[in-house]
């Protein structure tokens, strides 16, 4: 007789089901067998689910309640790792792992990992601040409202064979010469369907009579570059712009001859 919520489908000899020409006398089918071994699942499987009344309704699932007790959802609560084909309607709660395939609706709370893919609508929603930085990988924005915003400043080493200013660190660059001369190479401008500028701070050390050898893809004005000023301590700020991704770039002085 079945004690217990079975594990497996029960067989004839445990739930005999006789016909109509059984002998109920018949072993295995005696009628108090068979009654002791039905009501013994039915308890069992009261015990697994409840026995409150609660139909079954569309678009449900049978959800525990509590001990012994369960009830037909729309809305269920669950715990652990839920693995589905496809979920429609609103998700209430934490997710944790990873989500592959489309997510269509709002997103409210934290999301910490990579997006890949399409993002339509609202990236961030209004009101939002960003906690770390956004590579947009050369893409553009359109019509943005730009309220105190910063550019990133990358102190260049003057005493090695060649300073580079490496746009992809930033656009604005400083650098103290403390050597005769100190050749410097631009790498990594953007992309030929983009212009690029980046602004150069050269600082003369203490000493002074500090010189710069520039990039031969450099045009200036007249075909001669600037003349530096060499007195100790002293700075000129000097601007390239670029419309073909570095294969030539226009530089100008913007100003000369501040004191450090």
């Amino acid at each position: 007789m079945p004690t217990a919520f079975p594990t497996s489908v029960d067989t004839s000899a445990e739930q005999p089901s006789p016909s109509a020409t059984t002998d109920l006398d018949g072993v295995g089918y005696e009628h108090d067998i068979v009654h002791t071994s039905h009501s013994g699942a039915i308890i069992a499987i009261e015990t697994k689910l409840g026995s409150t009344d609660s139909n079954a309704v569309a678009d449900t699932v049978l959800g525990g309640t509590g001990a012994s007790a369960s009830a037909w959802t729309g809305s269920p609560t669950l715990s652990g790792t839920v693995t589905a084909s496809a979920f429609a309607g609103p998700i209430t709660g934490d997710v944790t792992g990873d989500v592959t395939g489309d997510v269509t609706g709002d997103v409210t709370g934290d999301l910490t990992g990579a997006v890949t893919g399409a993002a339509s609508d609202n990236l961030l929603l209004a009101g939002g601040t960003m906690a770390g930085d956004i590579d947009l990988d050369d893409k553009g924005v359109t019509k943005p409202l730009l309220k105190d915003y910063s550019e990133a400043v990358t102190i260049l080493p003057s005493s090695t064979a060649s300073a580079e200013c490496n746009i992809e660190l930033g656009n604005i660059f400083d650098i103290t010469l403390d050597t005769a001369t100190t050749p410097i190479t631009f790498i990594n401008p953007s992309d030929t369907a983009s212009g690029c500028s980046i602004t150069v701070f050269v600082r003369q050390d203490a000493s002074g009579s500090r010189a710069i050898t520039w990039p031969g893809a450099i045009r200036w004005a007249g075909g001669t570059a600037p003349t530096l000023t060499t007195t100790a301590s002293k700075v000129d700020i000097i601007t390239f712009v670029t419309m073909d991704a570095g294969t030539k770039w226009y530089g100008f002085v913007a100003a000369q001859d501040f004191t450090g």
